[in-house]
């Protein structure tokens, strides 16, 4: 899968964290919870890759008024042109505008925030954390810095730390969907998926035509192994945005861990039809292995490592398939190679490969 902030190919990556459940042999599959987004307002630029957040981005805070006296009429101006290069992308001269606004009304939240939000599209994320730090010390009421902190420490791998944001945002504002939703992700990495669901199903409430919500409501889901449930969250992500790629590959593997692999086949074809990525191919890889189809299997496996070859499951899949074909030393080069990656998370898939490599020998 993509990174939808770096756009490297990497299952492992933070943003995309897997969930896990049983399928065929002692393989496991992965589903794709959508990432954590940042701010309210327009939509964000698409970046391209698999995951990719389909969310809002944020937008400039309003003007508003400041905690140590009235703002300079030129500086006024100056933040409100701030605010119409930001709406243009023009994040550079953005940029200089706010410069000029926090100097001349340091006391001004807003403008702190503003500033952090063109640092943040200039990728200068600590700069911009600053900056909503400011916001935040000027006026503990504005949401969307806590929220946008929230995703900052995120992204740092800070999860505790940004569910405590998100709860400041959603104290502020309980009916914030997206609030709910990036804690619920942040929850699910800690692997607190009760509490996930709880939010997602918050954050769905708020929203329901939201497939993103469905989707990783889905993910946890299946990470309790509630599988049932998680197939109908996905059908409803589906339902809400036939074009979501992500939401019909869950579906697949919601649908080969309850043993339906020829369902699970016709929902990776349309996740394919839409993207192609590595992840899907991956399910298909595993479908055929339920079918007992391994040169298949073999083949959509190996599709998977073209997308990203540091991609354990699809080594692992591979391995396994190739060891039913008797393909002896193929299978002993799939396990190495999935081995070599070192696994963390599949510790008993690891420990099968290593019996399975003494076996070979």
């Amino acid at each position: 899968m993509r990174c939808g902030r770096c756009d490297h190919e990497n299952p492992d990556t933070v943003l995309y964290c897997g969930m896990c459940c049983d399928t065929w042999g002692a393989g496991r599959k992965i589903t794709w919870p959508l990432p954590i987004v940042q701010g309210i307002g327009t939509p964000a630029p698409a970046t391209p890759g698999a995951g990719r957040p389909l969310a809002p981005a944020p937008s400039p805070a309003p003007p508003a008024a400041p905690a140590g006296g009235p703002v300079p009429p030129e500086i006024k101006i100056v933040a409100q042109a701030g605010r119409d290069l930001f709406g243009k992308g023009q994040w550079e001269a953005a940029l200089k505008a706010f410069d000029i606004a926090v100097a001349g009304a340091p006391m001004v939240a807003e403008y702190w925030y503003n500033k952090g939000l063109v640092l943040n599209e200039l990728t200068r994320d600590d700069e911009a954390a600053a900056c909503y730090d400011k916001a935040l010390e000027l006026n503990p009421r504005l949401m969307a810095a806590w929220l946008n902190k929230g995703a900052h420490l995120s992204r740092k791998g800070k999860l505790e730390e940004a569910v405590r944001c998100f709860g400041m945002a959603l104290g502020l504002n309980p009916e914030q969907a997206l609030a709910w939703f990036n804690k619920g992700k942040c929850l699910h990495d800690l692997g607190r998926f009760e509490e996930a669901l709880a939010a997602y199903e918050k954050a769905a409430a708020l929203d329901p035509k939201s497939a993103n919500y469905a989707n990783n409501k889905g993910c946890t889901l299946m990470s309790l192994k509630r599988h049932e449930e998680a197939l109908a969250a996905f059908r409803q992500a589906v339902a809400g945005n036939a074009q979501h790629a992500f939401g019909w590959g869950n579906m697949g593997d919601a649908l080969n861990c309850l043993k339906r692999p020829q369902e699970a086949l016709a929902c990776f074809d349309k996740a394919l039809a839409i993207k192609k990525y590595a992840a899907a191919w991956c399910g298909k890889g595993d479908s055929y292995g339920l079918l007992e189809q391994y040169q298949e299997a073999i083949l959509h496996f190996q599709k998977a490592l073209e997308k990203y070859d540091k991609y354990p499951e699809a080594w692992y899949g591979k391995a396994l398939a190739e060891d039913k074909m008797f393909m002896t030393a193929e299978a002993a080069e799939s396990y190495r190679k999935f081995l070599a990656l070192n696994p963390v998370k599949m510790a008993a898939e690891v420990e099968l490969a290593k019996k399975r490599l003494e076996d070979l020998a």
